[in-house]
């Protein structure tokens, strides 16, 4: 089994890529359900969804369900719908929250994105510039173990690869 920080950074990609796919060619106005991706130590993992009446109490449930304790997890990972200000900028992007094992506080994955069109029936993505990771605050570049890891999780599914890749900028 692979060490938590890496299997956490799989589950990180396939949650970006997915959350990705779930949009492409929904409505333009439609919003991501918060998924969550767990992995326990003897390997299995599942998936989770959070709906709510808003997109905040969605994502409350889903921060809530990942403070709970599990001695058997050893990574997870929380994706939703947020933004970024860039430059002041406000920004479209998918926010990843990654706990591993002995983790009290979340690394975060960003990834930008906007619509390819501005009135549309339903979406086409297109990602803007690399995936970030967030520690303490501080936004930097993957390092090449955790690109690979993503790219890992992104290839889970061969449907939701595909879709990452033709999002490309």
């Amino acid at each position: 089994m692979a060490d938590p920080l890496t299997s956490g950074f799989t589950l990180a990609g396939f949650l970006l890529a997915k959350s990705l796919s779930v949009l492409t060619g929904a409505p333009c106005e439609g919003t991501l359900v918060p998924m969550a991706f767990v992995e326990k130590e003897d390997g299995q993992r599942a998936i989770y969804l959070f709906q709510a009446k808003t997109q905040e109490a969605a994502v409350k449930a889903g921060l809530d369900a990942m403070s709970k304790s599990d001695s058997s997890i050893t990574a997870k990972a929380l994706v939703h719908d947020g933004y970024v200000n860039e430059q002041g900028v406000r920004t479209d992007a998918f926010i990843v929250r990654l706990w591993v094992r002995g983790q009290s506080e979340p690394v975060y994955l960003v990834q930008t994105w906007r619509k390819q069109a501005a009135h549309c029936e339903v979406a086409a993505l297109t990602r803007i510039a690399e995936t970030k990771v967030i520690v303490k605050g501080v936004p930097t570049s993957l390092t090449s173990a955790q690109m690979q890891a993503v790219e890992s999780g992104i290839q889970l599914n061969d449907v939701v690869a595909a879709t990452w890749q033709a999002s490309r900028p």
